[in-house]
């Protein structure tokens, strides 16, 4: 990966609306977001970013001095944009950077928040990869220079779940939860988005106070949408029930027209053609069995044609009779 996050171009412009008696030195805050990004690529970030602002004429602190000046003011060291102004008082130092890169749905989210010691604060964010991601950077530098000169607004602090949902305030890129910054006094439309949530819309009235004005978004789960249920398949058992009756009728017609066909029989002087006696297959039972095997065929059809569309169960009881077929369910 290039050496260079923030790419060619120059960050001293900046600053250049700045006066003389503003900002000479800088603390950079550690870098935040997803921890494998932080881990992957915060300390190259981190490199780029002091050569930066040390090209911009802005001495940057090594973490050590600023523990030593912690250490002086006897203050805690403060890692998170929320208490860095107060750090900045304390130990007199002029500028907080911070830095974050977030991973989402495929996307690297550069984060940048500038924070002086009265508390105001400018954020700005800007999408890339992690090949692009030093123009994502340059991007979210811009926004937040853009911004910087007129930080005499309200801090406005958005806090809630999912952490790194993406915010977006009158349309514009915002940071991401949580995410402290500048909003003048007002009404503001808000949209809160992440992947796998529903976004959330809101119209908040940030008023002019001069502590912190915090508003909290809890993002509700993606309501999944409901498949179809597939398919179970053939029912088998459906289908050898059905198969057993047909096969059962087939044979009790077979049995019916063979039974109607078969010629008369002599019973009695069959050797004289005058006399001779003939009798016929009865034709109850045969009338029976023909009746008897349609049904039981057209019962056996129809298992075999709801077997083989759906996997419904198979009847609990088939009983068969010549005369009848009784299917139980």
């Amino acid at each position: 990966m290039r050496a260079c996050l923030l790419g060619s171009m120059s960050i001293a412009t900046l600053f250049a609306f700045v006066n003389a008696a503003a900002a000479q030195d800088a603390m950079l805050l550690p870098i935040g977001g997803t921890p494998e990004l932080a881990a992957a690529h915060g300390e190259e970030a981190r490199r780029v970013v002091e050569r930066e602002l040390s090209d911009a004429g802005i001495t940057v602190l090594s973490p050590a001095v600023v523990q030593a000046r912690a250490t002086a003011a006897h203050v805690e060291l403060c890692v998170e944009p929320s208490c860095a102004h107060e750090m900045l008082t304390r130990t007199e130092i002029s500028l907080a950077v911070g830095v974050a890169l977030w991973r989402r749905a495929g996307l690297v989210q550069a984060a940048v928040v500038l924070i002086d010691p009265e508390g105001h604060q400018v954020s700005a964010s800007a999408d890339g990869t992690e090949g692009t991601l030093g123009q994502a950077v340059t991007a979210a530098l811009a926004q937040a220079r853009a911004r910087w000169g007129t930080r005499s607004g309200t801090v406005v602090r958005a806090l809630g779940t999912p952490e790194g949902a993406t915010i977006t305030v009158d349309r514009e890129p915002w940071g991401s939860l949580p995410n402290e910054g500048e909003l003048a006094p007002g009404t503001h439309r808000f949209a809160v988005s992440a992947e796998g949530y529903e976004t959330e819309r809101r119209d908040v009235d940030v008023p002019a106070v001069d502590e912190p004005f915090e508003v909290r978004f809890e993002l509700a789960r993606a309501t999944a949408s409901v498949a179809p249920l597939a398919s179970s398949g053939p029912d088998v058992p459906l289908l050898v029930v059905g198969s057993v009756v047909a096969v059962a009728g087939l044979a009790a017609v077979i049995v019916a027209i063979v039974g109607a066909t078969t010629p008369e029989t002599c019973v009695s002087a069959c050797d004289s053609t005058s006399s001779a006696s003939f009798q016929r297959p009865a034709l109850g039972p045969i009338l029976g069995w023909g009746i008897g095997g349609g049904v039981a065929l057209v019962a056996g059809g129809v298992l075999i044609g709801v077997g083989a569309a759906s996997g419904g169960a198979a009847p609990s009881q088939v009983r068969l009779s010549p005369g009848s077929v009784t299917i139980q369910f």
